[in-house]
């Protein structure tokens, strides 16, 4: 097809005829959509690998579960605001932060609610946070009622007790005195009893290291700590 143009030449106007040049129209037509579609293809590409990292509670597949990744969405798409967005509030899982690596791996970061003990009387497992959830963790046994002003000071002090000591608390009773009306008696996977008050609780995460020494001097016989007042043992039937 050819299109025409006008030129002036002197006093004479002169028809120039223009080649439509439609090969080369198709051909930047052909690769703008090849662009397109390559594009789209490696920006709807899924993910390849999932690496899970600061989880203590959750397993990784609970985490993949409740995040809706178990069926590698687009690597692109997945997005810490994403991934937030899709946290359900009675979840363990409290927010995360995704990183994207190479090859369409992407390394998710979570931080996680703390429970800090099963309440026997409402048969739900209490978190740092106050909310409850019902699935029951490797926390300790909350026996009897504590009154709503010290619970709430025991949630946040069991939360700052480590991991590891927690696990070896199996049960947790509210012993008030004349002294002190903060006061808790602690039943350890070991069988050993620990007295405590709030002010001093945070001392069982040196457990480990104080049993030590008393197993030692009282040769692995078992008894009462009392840290509420002081630090020293008593043999159970002494």
């Amino acid at each position: 097809m050819k299109k025409q143009g006008i030129k002036k030449k002197g006093n004479r106007k002169v028809v120039v005829k223009k080649k439509l040049r439609l090969g080369r129209i198709f051909l930047a037509l052909t690769i703008l959509f090849t662009i397109i579609i390559i594009a789209c293809y490696i920006y709807l590409k899924p993910i390849k690998n999932i690496i899970i990292k600061n989880n203590y509670y959750l397993t990784d597949q609970e985490i993949i579960d409740i995040l809706k990744l178990s069926k590698y969405p687009s690597y692109f798409e997945t997005t810490t605001k994403n991934l937030n967005k899709k946290i359900p509030k009675e979840s363990l899982l409290k927010k995360v932060q995704v990183k994207h690596n190479l090859f369409y791996e992407i390394e998710i970061k979570v931080e996680e609610k703390i429970p800090v003990y099963y309440d026997q009387e409402q048969k739900k497992t209490v978190l740092n946070n106050k909310e409850t959830v019902d699935k029951y963790y490797q926390v300790p046994l909350l026996r009897n009622y504590v009154p709503d002003t010290i619970s709430d000071k025991l949630i946040d002090t069991l939360a700052k007790v480590k991991n590891n000591i927690k696990e070896k608390i199996s049960e947790i009773e509210y012993n008030p005195n004349d002294v002190d009306e903060e006061r808790f008696l602690l039943v350890m996977s070991d069988n050993n009893k620990v007295y405590l008050t709030l002010e001093k609780f945070l001392k069982i995460n040196y457990y480990n290291e104080i049993m030590e020494r008393v197993l030692v001097k009282y040769q692995n016989k078992k008894g009462i700590l009392y840290l509420d007042e002081g630090e020293y043992f008593v043999l159970e039937n002494s």
